[in-house]
């Protein structure tokens, strides 16, 4: 039998055992960082946590005893009822054991995004209750959304996909560089943007990676073509890197570089640098070729791809190609520079083994990346050398020529500066060629014209007449001892190629020709006076009898000026009966005559006066050999024509005779 105490006391234990229960739960509710609510079916709150009040501003009094929907923002705030009433009418979990990101209302009527979770709860009496865990999830969205900020505010085109190849992430960027929106990437698989050749591996290769962990394309940057909606291909750079999240799993981030721009540009540049005329390489810290143009191609006879990779050493011959990575690191380790920034003169290989002179220029450039690399710029001397050779024997030969001339020869600058003089002028005029050479060209002038030579020269330039330029003077010139010589001068212009006017001077030294005249003069006179002194007519004709010369006293014999005998024909002087046989005898001696015979030819002729009178007389003919207008002296006589034979006549004995009808003498 039990006393009532005994169940008083027992019943309130329990009392007290489940208040510090309640108490118990309570306290393990309100230590949970999530917001938590209980309500019944009717939507009442029955239960709240203390996070709930942090979250939402309210105190626990507050909410117990109001419907749930005083946290819900309109249009949801009237709804709330009727969805848990469709629940209980219907049965069907459009809510109940899932979780929803929905847009909550605090005390203060600011929403925030929160994330629900919702599950059923039955009592043992049959009750029903609802156990709401609210998230808050402003931080995460404010973060969400200063990340996917971030990611919009790239350029460049950035993609987020899963170990399956579904994009889950994409920027703004990526849409429009790609043409898809955000839309028609999510969900899709990344080889979407892909060539076809890529495209249906590109599963295959996720799938390698995952099972081997063989890192062939994560972490590092690979030029590659890309895909726009439109199907075009445009050249990209590409970069993966893996995430993993806490949960393990393994999401991939590529960051994609429209490289269509630099590709361009590089395009342009290469080109630019294809079309040079000398050789041009790349090369980095170790010697390696990273770079080479067309040109380097042509000269030494390997196409790019045989460079691309390969030491520099490759052009140079052997005893240098051992020690060209030794002349680099020693630089890279010294910063002495030998060679940098330098031109020398080398010899370089070709791809058949034959060696040519070049020119080498070598540049340091540093990359932005720190990378540091060198530019070698090559010419090739081979025509240049030969040119210099060809021109060396040009000048050479030029030099002979000019040596062995009997004439002096200058060439001045325009400011009358000598750069060049021969042999001859130095032996007419007393100098050495070291003592001419970059002296003034008046130094053989005298003090008529030193002083006034210049400006001879600068009023030409200025003006471009020509008084002295392409003609030929006569002028007194000054050796070095001080004696005077007379010469002339013939000056020529030379024009040069890079524009610069020079002065050929061409002398001749006519002391003997000046010493000559003076002979010929006085010698001439001496003919002169004995011409015009002899007491016998006397003519000068050629073969063809035409008259040359004719002195005073023949003149006088045919009645006529002795210069309109000159020029006249000897046959219009024969006497007309006998014209036609005096001319056969002058063709038939002149024909059968030696040419260097002195023999006097002499025989009787009838001539005719201009008064018509006859005369017979006895002409006496010799050829003349020599410089005729020497021979002739000044008397006034026909330019003798050259190759002609000339001949004189000397008249004597003349007696004026009379045409009876009969014979005038015997011929």
């Amino acid at each position: 039998y039990i006393q009532p105490d005994e169940i008083l006391g027992t019943a309130k234990s329990a009392s007290n055992d489940v208040a510090r229960e309640k108490e118990r739960l309570k306290g393990m509710i309100d230590s949970a960082f999530s917001a938590m609510f209980q309500i019944d079916e009717a939507g009442t709150i029955k239960l709240v946590n203390q996070s709930a009040c942090d979250v939402f501003g309210y105190t626990e009094a507050e909410f117990l005893g109001n419907n749930i929907s005083m946290i819900c923002p309109s249009p949801h705030k009237k709804r709330h009822d009727s969805y848990l009433k469709n629940y209980f009418a219907s049965g069907k979990k459009n809510v109940i054991g899932q979780r929803r990101q929905l847009q909550a209302v605090r005390k203060d009527g600011s929403q925030f995004s929160m994330v629900l979770g919702v599950k059923e709860v039955v009592s043992p009496w049959g009750e029903r209750y609802f156990c709401g865990f609210v998230q808050d999830k402003t931080e995460v969205n404010e973060k969400i959304q200063l990340a996917q900020g971030l990611i919009n505010s790239s350029f460049d085109p950035m993609f987020g996909i899963d170990k399956k190849g579904i994009i889950k992430v994409v920027n703004r960027a990526a849409t429009s560089v790609f043409g898809w929106t955000e839309e028609e990437f999510l969900g899709k698989n990344i080889n979407l943007i892909m060539p076809h050749e890529h495209s249906e591996n590109h599963d295959q290769y996720m799938a390698n990676y995952q099972s081997s962990g063989i890192k062939k394309v994560i972490g590092k940057k690979r030029n590659l073509m890309g895909k726009h909606k439109d199907g075009k291909l445009f050249p990209i750079q590409l970069g993966v890197n893996e995430i993993i999240l806490d949960n393990g799993d393994s999401y991939y981030c590529g960051y994609v570089r429209d490289r269509s721009e630099f590709e361009l540009k590089a395009d342009v540049l290469k080109a630019a640098i294809d079309s040079s005329f000398d050789a041009m390489f790349m090369i980095n810290e170790r010697g390696i070729i990273q770079f080479v143009n067309q040109a380097a191609c042509s000269v030494f006879g390997w196409a790019e791809q045989d460079f691309i990779g390969k030491n520099i050493a490759m052009i140079a011959p052997k005893e240098h190609a051992e020690n060209h990575n030794l002349y680099l690191s020693s630089y890279l380790t010294s910063g002495l520079k030998r060679v940098i920034g330098k031109n020398r003169e080398l010899t370089a290989v070709k791809k058949d083994g034959s060696e040519f002179p070049i020119q080498l220029g070598v540049r340091e450039a540093k990359a932005a990346s720190g990378d540091r690399f060198f530019c070698g710029f090559v010419k090739d001397l081979s025509k240049s050398k030969k040119d210099e050779e060809r021109l060396k024997r040009h000048q050479q030969l030029t030099t002979g020529m000019l040596n062995s001339a009997f004439d002096p020869m200058f060439q001045i600058s325009s400011k009358g500066i000598i750069q060049m003089v021969n042999q001859a002028a130095c032996d007419h005029f007393g100098y050495s060629q070291e003592e001419f050479l970059g002296t003034n060209i008046a130094m053989i002038t005298g003090p008529e014209h030193c002083d006034r030579h210049n400006s001879y020269l600068e009023r030409y330039l200025q003006t471009g007449e020509k008084r002295v330029i392409g003609r030929r003077r006569e002028l007194l010139a000054f050796r070095k001892d001080g004696s005077s010589m007379p010469i002339e001068l013939g000056v020529a212009e030379i024009d040069t190629i890079w524009g610069e006017k020079n002065f050929a001077g061409f002398i001749r030294d006519i002391s003997r020709q000046k010493y000559d005249a003076e002979q010929i003069s006085e010698h001439e006179k001496l003919t002169e006076g004995i011409f015009a002194s002899m007491l016998d007519p006397m003519l000068t004709v050629d073969e063809k009898l035409r008259i040359y010369s004719a002195n005073a006293q023949a003149g006088l014999e045919f009645g006529a000026e002795t210069t309109d005998l000159i020029g006249t024909s000897l046959s219009d002087h024969f006497a007309e009966k006998y014209r036609k046989s005096h001319k056969d005898f002058f063709e038939r001696h002149f024909r059968f005559r030696r040419h260097d015979s002195s023999e006097a030819l002499k025989s009787t002729f009838f001539m005719a006066r201009n008064n018509k009178t006859i005369f017979q007389t006895e002409l006496s003919c010799t050829e003349l050999f020599g410089p005729f207008p020497i021979l002739l002296g000044s008397v006034k006589s026909l330019e003798h024509e050259p190759g002609s034979r000339v001949f004189s006549l000397f008249f004597r004995g003349s007696k004026e005779v009379k045409d009876n009808g009969g014979s005038w003498g015997l011929f």
